[in-house]
């Protein structure tokens, strides 16, 4: 793409030089400026095709860079959202285990001395 831009500049030049040297208001001289109009226009074509893949370019870095942090922001919620799984069944697990050391005094006979312990094995062991 370089080496078209580097060439249409040059033509450009050279017919810009050949306009210098002719007379205004001939055939001569509304034929060489329409051919530098045309070629004014490819370098414009040329120009807004470049900034069109430009603006394609640094959308795609965009998005691969707003993709990057949609992924690692999920990554993050999914390990506390296990994080506060995983802290709510330590939690449960050692409040049962808890309650159950605590409302288990046995006497010497073997039975549950309160009534808050009596309905805690009720709940942890039912009867059919």
């Amino acid at each position: 793409m370089n080496e078209i831009k580097e060439l249409l500049n040059g033509e450009i030049g050279d017919e810009m030089e050949v306009l210098k040297d002719m007379k205004l208001g001939t055939d001569e001289y509304k034929i060489a400026v329409d051919g530098v109009t045309k070629l004014y226009d490819r370098a414009i074509e040329i120009k807004k095709i470049e900034a069109e893949q430009e603006l394609k370019r640094q959308q795609h870095e965009a998005d691969q860079k707003f993709k990057e942090e949609q992924q690692r922001d999920e990554r993050n919620d999914r390990r506390i959202k296990n994080g506060l799984t995983l802290a709510a069944l330590v939690v449960t697990t050692g409040t049962a285990v808890w309650g159950t050391i605590k409302s288990i005094k046995f006497e010497e006979t073997g039975t549950i001395t309160t009534i808050m312990g009596r309905g805690w094995i009720n709940k942890l062991i039912p009867k059919k």
